[in-house]
Parts: C-alpha cells; structure tokens; sequence
C-alpha cells in the first residue's frame, strides 16, 4: 500500500492565511512614510511592487523603461497614442508617464487630488503657454465646467507638435463655425500662415545667398529673431488676446522681411562689386594697351 504524498510545509500553512513574502519587495529601498501612505491608497495597490519591478530589475526603473513598463500589459492603448507623440521622439523621451500621473501615489485622473487632473500638470514643462491661457477666456470657461485645460485642444497622450490646423477640431467641439470666436481662430490661422510664408522666403533667400558665397551671418541672426518672435506670438495665442497675437505676429514678420532685405543688400552689393571690377579690368587693359603703344613708338625713335 503507497504512502500518500507529504505535503509541504508552505502548502499546508497557505489555506490558514500564511503568505509568503515577495522577494521583489524585499530587495527594494522602503518606501518613506508618506510615500508609502500615497502608495496604499493609489490604483496600484492592489499590483503591489512586483507589478512595476521585475525579479531581474528591481532596482529604480530607468526612465526610458517607464512607458513599456505601464503599457505592457497593463495600458496598451495609451502606450500606442504616446509611442506617436512628440513626448516619445528621440532615443530619450521628453515625457514619461510618471511626469503627469505620479510615482508610487497614482490615483484617477478624475479625481482633484490626482496629479494629471484636467491635465494642469503641463504647465509644468510648458510654464509659457500655461500663464498666457491662465490669462485667457478659456481658463475661466474651463474652471467652471471643469473641462481638461492642455488636453481639450492637445489631446492626451498623442500629442503632435501645435498648429492652429491641428487643433482646429477642437476649436469646433464647443464654437460653431458661424460664431466670432471660431471667426477669430480663422483670422490668426491666416495671419500665422502668412507669417511661415514669409519666413520660409527668408529662410530661402538666406540659402541661396550662401550657395553663391555671400557672408550672410547677420541675416542669419535676424531670421533666427523671426523665428523667436513667431514662437512668442504662439505663445500669445494660448491667452487668445487678438490685439497682443497681433503685435507679436507682424514684429516677426516685419523682422523676416528685414532679414530677406539684407540678403538682398548684399546681392545687389555683390553684383555692384562686379560690376565696378569689370570697369576696372576695362581700365586696366587700356592701360596696358596705351603702355604698349608707347613703348612701341619710344623703340621706333
């Protein structure tokens, strides 16, 4: 008659509330007090640290592991916008999950206390746009109906880089096409692609006047201005200030179109130079031919 199998010491004890410990949270530095409070009441409680650090890595998670680490398996949707978005460009990202949702206190990005809350946590790396739409309309309208500030226009976690023609859906989720302040919209989108314009001409002019050898360093320098006052002008545009965008957007365009006079100075100085060396070279045979013919009469006297 066969003995029946002898059970271990761990199996027995499990059924009467024995658990084992977790050796990933065990090879971890504790968490401080607060940390570890916010951590208890956070979505990802229930996941505990085994969740986020793996056996084999269970050290600080490097920061370029952060978005894979959330996405697979748990977020794979936002995972896919983000990969997309200019947050994720380039071998290090400009953005992780953690900058907008916290570390170890995640909670709802519905609830006030959560850190990605109508995503105000942009101002965070964008403090520029985020005064000027604090001084704006779309703040006020904002706050009360607590509508997202940055993602109603940017959109979460595919964010692109800003044009007037991107967000122009946004535009039209809460002001119809018929009204003054999508009117509005229209006028500055026409302004700022008059603005490209001109600065594309610059730019170009500037280029062609370095194919032909021309010093253009200060036309450089002043097309960078143009392109410094354009990016202020945008940034005027969060605060929706029609006479201050304005302002902005024709010193910028003021500033291209001296650039491209520059490059045109030049031009015209070159060609002047040709045209004086020209003379020269004219004057300069004469010359030669003059001294020749006298020195043919001096040999025939």
């Amino acid at each position: 008659m066969s003995r029946p199998p002898r059970l271990s010491l761990a199996v027995v004890l499990i059924p009467i509330g024995f658990v084992a410990p977790c050796p990933v949270a065990e090879a971890l530095a504790p968490l401080s007090p607060a940390e570890q409070a916010a951590f208890n009441s956070s979505v990802h409680e229930y996941i505990g640290c085994e969740g986020c650090h793996e056996p084999d890595r269970t050290d600080r998670l490097p920061r370029k592991a952060i978005p894979n680490t959330c996405g697979d398996p748990c977020h794979p949707d936002p995972l896919n916008e983000y990969t997309a978005s200019v947050h994720r460009e380039g071998e290090a990202p400009g953005a992780v999950c953690t900058d907008c949702h916290g570390v170890h206190g995640i909670t709802p990005v519905r609830r006030p206390d959560s850190r990605a809350y109508r995503s105000l946590v942009c101002g965070t790396c964008h403090p520029g746009p985020k005064a000027h739409f604090d001084r704006g309309p779309h703040f006020a309208g904002m706050e009360k109906t607590g509508a997202p500030a940055c993602a109603s226009c940017h959109g979460n976690h595919r964010v692109q880089r800003p044009t007037i023609a991107l967000v122009e859906p946004a535009c039209l989720q809460c002001h119809p096409r018929n009204s003054a302040a999508f009117g509005m919209g229209q006028q500055v989108k026409a302004r700022f692609s008059g603005l490209r314009d001109t600065l594309a001409m610059a730019d170009s002019a500037i280029a062609r006047a370095g194919a032909l050898g021309i010093n253009a360093k200060r036309p450089e320098q002043t097309f960078r201005d143009a392109r410094a006052g354009f990016t202020r002008a945008r940034l005027v545009w969060h605060g929706l200030q029609a006479d201050e965008i304005e302002v902005e957007a024709d010193r910028a365009a003021s500033t291209a179109q001296k650039a491209i006079a520059q490059v045109l100075e030049r031009l015209e100085s070159r060609r002047l130079r040709r045209f004086g060396l020209g003379i020269a070279w004219v004057v300069i045979l004469a010359n030669i031919v003059l001294l020749y013919r006298k020195k043919t009469q001096v040999d025939r006297m």
